[in-house]
């Protein structure tokens, strides 16, 4: 699903959070993804000192331009919401994050109206 237009990278990501909470909380940043490791954006699941997801890690390249950063961060972000502990392994894409994507994909349609 590519977002054909939209509002801009900050704008949403704060509708997101607000809309689409996920379960664990999410950090999110634009940083410097080198175009050797292939990829645009990733999303990792991060543990505590005991071995527990504590919460989940989105990057996006700051490369991108702002219309392929927000389509990156809004696939990153359904894979933050896919998971749930009765499905960890939220990096497929499974039918929970088609749910979950399909979420994202209205919050951001109800943002541009």
């Amino acid at each position: 699903m590519t977002l054909h237009r939209s509002v801009g990278f900050l704008p949403l990501l704060r509708s997101l959070r607000q809309h689409c909470p996920p379960v664990l909380p999410m950090r999110v940043r634009r940083c410097k993804i080198p175009a050797s490791v292939g990829a645009i954006a990733d999303c990792a699941l991060m543990s505590d000192d005991e071995g527990k997801p504590s919460h989940s890690s989105i990057r996006v390249a700051s490369r991108l331009p702002e219309i392929a950063a927000c389509d990156a961060l809004a696939h990153e972000v359904a894979h933050a919401l896919a998971y749930t502990t009765e499905h960890p392994a939220f990096l497929d894409h499974g039918p929970e994050w088609g749910l979950a994507m399909a979420r994202v994909y209205r919050a951001h349609e109800a943002l541009l109206r």
